[in-house]
């Protein structure tokens, strides 16, 4: 169906700046550590070199992955390989939700000293600090368990700290659950400024339950049942969906039908396919709070520019320049969650409200 009736209403909207959520971003914000380019465009990652193949190069191109209740709830095993190039600042290497929420947990290096570390501002104490510095441009196993009242800290298969920790209560408005993506490569502070990582980072899994963490892999880490999460970074694009919750394929004598994976299933012909001006479906699109989501949007193409239209919350949810929409060729296209084709040059959060000419809601 045609969507120029709404073509009127959306220039109306544009002028008169009222509506539901129209909260909209003039320019990138001032972070600590300024946001690369690659985040306010479609998430394609900049690989180098890793410990198993390609590894995420951090400083360029931090990941966000969609959120999700499994990454905040212990009991959890969270494990990465990081080459740290600086002590300079903090790195941060995983972080779920933004900082300022009771839920967030990060691991990261902390600065001047190197030292390898975990923050949970939910708990008391918030940060566990080893004395291991992990700062030194070599490649080391790093992982993290926490199981609600425990946390410990491994460097290269040994325990480095051990730390008993006890949650805090919800004091004031601003101690609450903050849900946001969960990153690799930085951590959103307040929604508006980022701290991000100098080095590289490769294989990042997160597990639900407490492994045994005793040796150095020696490969990567697998697909195993525990886990809930598995970003290995040899694609320069990060799928959307969760990379863990499809069924294991078979193994032995088996039907291939059963035996099949993604790489079975690629189907480029909807990325040939001309759309047309219009295309409906659940879109992700980036901010300078990090990747957002319309779960109603339509995309309007107007000439080399399109603009995102959320028909759940009436606002506009993005506009870019340079072309129209990216498809994913991911299961024939049926895990199709489209991204911009171009540069995102405005982009409204998933929330009620309005943003005065400095972006401030």
């Amino acid at each position: 169906m045609s969507a120029r009736w709404l073509l009127p209403w959306l220039e109306l909207w544009a002028c008169i700046g009222v509506g539901v959520g129209m909260g909209v971003a003039a320019e990138p914000p001032k972070p600590e550590t300024q946001p690369p380019a690659k985040t306010l465009e479609r998430q394609k990652l900049v690989l180098v070199p890793g410990k198993f193949g390609q590894a995420l190069d951090a400083q360029v191109s931090p990941a966000v992955v969609q959120s999700s209740d499994r990454y905040r709830k212990p009991p959890l095993t969270v494990e990465c390989w990081a080459k740290l190039d600086s002590k300079e600042s903090f790195n941060i290497l995983v972080a779920s939700d933004p900082k300022n929420s009771l839920r967030h947990w990060e691991i990261y290096s902390y600065a001047q000293s190197g030292h390898f570390a975990a923050y949970l501002p939910g708990y008391q104490p918030s940060e566990i600090v080893s004395q291991v510095d992990i700062c030194d441009q070599r490649w080391h196993y790093l992982a993290m368990t926490f199981d609600g009242q425990r946390v410990k800290l491994f460097v290269d298969g040994t325990q480095v700290k051990e730390q008993l920790v006890t949650p805090i209560a919800e004091k004031n408005p601003k101690s609450r659950p903050v849900d946001g993506p969960l990153t690799i490569g930085m951590v959103v502070v307040d929604g508006k400024t980022m701290i991000g990582c100098r080095g590289r980072i490769d294989e990042v899994r997160i597990s639900s339950g407490i492994r045994e963490i005793h040796a150095v892999p020696t490969a990567e880490l697998p697909l195993d049942p525990p886990t809930i999460g598995l970003w290995r970074f040899d694609a320069s694009e990060i799928p959307t969906a969760d990379p863990a919750w499809t069924p294991r394929p078979a193994e032995g004598k088996a039907a291939s039908w059963e035996r099949e994976t993604d790489a079975d299933w690629v189907d480029s012909r909807l990325q040939q396919m001309d759309t047309g001006p219009t295309f409906n479906a659940t879109m992700d699109y980036p901010s300078w709070q990090g990747k957002a989501r319309s779960y109603k949007a339509t995309a309007i193409r107007l000439g080399d520019a399109a603009v995102m239209f959320d028909r759940n919350q009436l606002r506009y949810a993005a506009g870019w320049t340079g072309g129209f929409l990216q498809h994913s060729s991911r299961r024939f296209g049926l895990l199709n969650t489209p991204t911009p084709l171009g540069n995102v040059v405005f982009a409204s959060a998933s929330q009620a409200g309005w943003a005065d000419p400095n972006g401030s809601w």
